[in-house]
Formats: structure tokens, C-alpha cells, sequence
């Protein structure tokens, strides 16, 4: 069996088949890495929310529009589940530290915030740019 179709054919049963198994394995060890890090479950909820309601929100839409699922859209919410992750851990780990020093939780937020709304929004800005500009994108 050769040719386009039967190409096509196997791309998308090996993409279907590697999303079905990669994903749940890319959620259990961001879970880990996440729980070994702040030994909570705050800390475990807090970026997993984030990074599986942002996969939600890009692959539903997908789903309800019958979108047939690529490559590109396969690695998607591996993607998102690795990006989605440090901005949320590095704002939770500055607010632990702000609790820390002795400050209350209002406090402990916005001077969490202060600090880290450059370094967070440089981080997203260089992250989207480089994704709306690779070449590998044609």
C-alpha cells in the first residue's frame, strides 16, 4: 500500500494514537513536577487549571466545528500543557514568598502582581511572537 492516500490514512491514525497517548502523560508529569515543587495541592491546582482550561478552550471550539484533527492541531495541547505551566508556577511561587515574609494574602497578591507583570507579560509576548512567526507555520 502505497501513495497520498494511504499517507494521509496512517498520518492521522499515528497522530491520533500519539495524542491519546501523550497527553495523559504529559498531564501526569506536569502534575508531579508540580506537587514535588510546592508540595500542595494549591500548588498543583493553581497552574493545572490554567493549562487545562486554555487546552478547553482551543480544542473545544475545534470538536464543536467538526475540525479533523492534524499534526499541528495534535501537538496543540501538548503544547499548551508545557507553555501554559511556568507563568502560573513562577506567579504562585513569588506569592508563597510573599506569604513568607509576613505579608497578608491582599497584600501578598498585589506586590506578587507588581513584581511580576513585566517578567510575565515579556515572557507571553516572546512566546506568541515566536510562535505567529515560524517559518515551520507555511
Amino acid at each position: 500500500m502505497t501513495g497520498e492516500l494511504f499517507l494521509g490514512y496512517s498520518v492521522d491514525n499515528t497522530v491520533t494514537a500519539d495524542v491519546l497517548l501523550l497527553f495523559p502523560i504529559a498531564i501526569v508529569i506536569a502534575f508531579l513536577v508540580t506537587f514535588l515543587t510546592f508540595r500542595s495541592v494549591a500548588g498543583v491546582l493553581t497552574p493545572s487549571i490554567r493549562a487545562l482550561s486554555s487546552v478547553a478552550v482551543t480544542l473545544g471550539p475545534m470538536a464543536v466545528a467538526d475540525t479533523p484533527l492534524t499534526i499541528m492541531s495534535a501537538v496543540l495541547p501538548i503544547l499548551l500543557i508545557a507553555m501554559g505551566r511556568p507563568d502560573s508556577i513562577h506567579i504562585f511561587s513569588r506569592y508563597r514568598v510573599e506569604i513568607l515574609k509576613g505579608s497578608v494574602k491582599r497584600e501578598a497578591i498585589m506586590q506578587m502582581m507588581k513584581s511580576m507583570i513585566q517578567p510575565v507579560m515579556m515572557t507571553s509576548l516572546t512566546t506568541a511572537g515566536g510562535l505567529v512567526l515560524s517559518p515551520s507555520q507555511a
